[in-house]
């Protein structure tokens, strides 16, 4: 049961991505008339077809411009590439509402050598429904950052399915051979140097004659690189699959909704803690889901840590609620805080066993714990809804704390433990 949730969070976040529109910006309202924007294209001495594309690579208008004919586009606020129906960048313009329109001219021979220059707007006066002026409102010219075919709608399945099957193979899909080389060695370190730390927590290290137990301190530090590891190597592989689909939908700067009503998260929460026997350390794990609520802009409130673990003599289920405050939301990297507590409920398997007169009662049958924790989180989005997490946690139990594998901690045990895992945004 506990191995399979990240098996199924990870091929959930590659089927999502494959079936995902390249910007679903939910139940966002049309733009109203009074605050569109105005695109003059002129057609030269010769004329022809024009395409406008928006930020993602999507053609977002299309006109046939006849020589020395103006046609006049009304688009909403944004950043979008002109180009010819072969495929040549003519422009790049950034328009802007209650402006005068912007110009873009048919260049009068087809691109040659490196990529036409484009037209940049500035600036401009408020006005509206405005007849175009006779002087240009773009007048400073640059060469565009690259030179794009429009993205193949397939890839956008066939590269995260590839990720998630093999890492890096979506990367080389999409033409980036030396990024998914680079994709599948680091997974293929992170995973051999998880196994290699793990080998060296065998239980039987310290049994053969003539050799000394580890120490505590060593265990300890040994099971804290496995969990560093285990985790990187996790967020390397849900980073690597958001990156291929990122790539093949032409997403180049992703914008992560600020404004989302409900967020689903995934976490895998590891600390160290004793061990009886040798080692002395292990490492004490726990996989749960969130599911948070943004009740004014920056402010979360939710269900969290809902989890369930079945070991060989207990099983534990556990849920919780969590405020959240997103102090930082600038790009692709969101920072915040939250409070939460946690509680526990657990029970000993099998049937209550019988002891003689006098002597000591056995592990309680059934009981329940209150943690309460504080915690940061660092959120990377690679994709426009999908972000890789990051979770420092400062948590006390007011009683014993069980976790995976029958690890558990003592009461009033003050803990850190560090989170990684996925979230989702609607």
């Amino acid at each position: 049961m506990p191995g399979t949730l990240p098996v199924i969070s990870s091929w959930a976040l590659t089927w999502a991505l494959a079936a995902a529109p390249v910007d679903a910006d939910l139940g966002a309202p049309p733009p109203a008339a009074s605050d569109f924007a105005s695109l003059a294209l002129h057609g030269g001495p010769e004329g022809g077809q024009l395409e406008v594309l928006d930020h993602n690579a999507q053609i977002v208008a299309s006109a046939a411009v006849g020589p020395g004919e103006v046609q006049t586009l009304q688009l909403p606020p944004g950043s979008y590439r002109v180009r010819q129906a072969r495929g040549d960048t003519i422009a790049e313009v950034t328009l802007a509402a209650h402006a005068p329109p912007v110009e873009v001219r048919m260049p009068t021979a087809p691109p040659s050598g490196p990529a036409a220059p484009v037209a940049r707007a500035q600036p401009a006066a408020i006005a509206t429904n405005d007849p175009v002026p006779e002087g240009p409102v773009a007048a400073e010219i640059e060469a565009p950052a690259e030179h794009r075919a429009k993205p193949k709608k397939w890839k956008r399945v066939v590269s995260p399915l590839m990720s998630a099957l093999i890492p890096g193979t979506g990367q080389m899909v999409n033409g980036q051979v030396g990024k998914g080389f680079g994709m599948l060695l680091g997974t293929l370190a992170l995973a051999g140097g998880a196994i290699a730390v793990n080998r060296s927590l065998d239980p039987l290290e310290g049994a053969a004659h003539g050799t000394n137990a580890d120490t505590f301190n060593n265990s300890a530090i040994t099971a804290a690189g496995f969990g560093v590891l285990t985790g990187g190597l996790q967020m390397l592989y849900a980073s690597q699959i958001m990156d291929a689909y990122a790539v093949a939908a032409g997403i180049d700067h992703p914008t992560p909704k600020t404004d989302h009503k409900l967020s689903l998260q995934v976490a895998r929460m590891a600390t160290v803690g004793y061990r009886v026997g040798d080692p002395a350390a292990a490492l004490y794990r726990d996989w749960n889901v969130s599911l948070m609520f943004q009740v004014v802009r920056r402010l979360s409130i939710g269900l969290s840590d809902v989890g369930m673990s079945m070991s060989g003599s207990r099983t534990t289920i556990q849920a919780g609620a969590r405020v959240h405050y997103r102090f930082l939301d600038k790009g692709r990297l969101w920072m915040g805080a939250a409070l939460g507590a946690m509680v526990q409920g657990t029970w000993a398997k099998g049937q209550p066993q019988s002891i003689a007169f006098g002597a000591d009662a056995p592990e309680t049958e059934a009981a329940a714990t209150v943690v309460p924790y504080g915690q940061l989180d660092l959120k990377l989005f690679i994709v426009n809804r999908w972000s890789v997490n990051l979770w420092p946690r400062f948590s006390v139990p007011f009683g014993t704390r069980r976790f995976l594998d029958d690890h558990s901690l003592p009461t009033h045990a003050a803990t850190f433990e560090l989170g990684t895992g996925v979230g989702v945004y609607f």
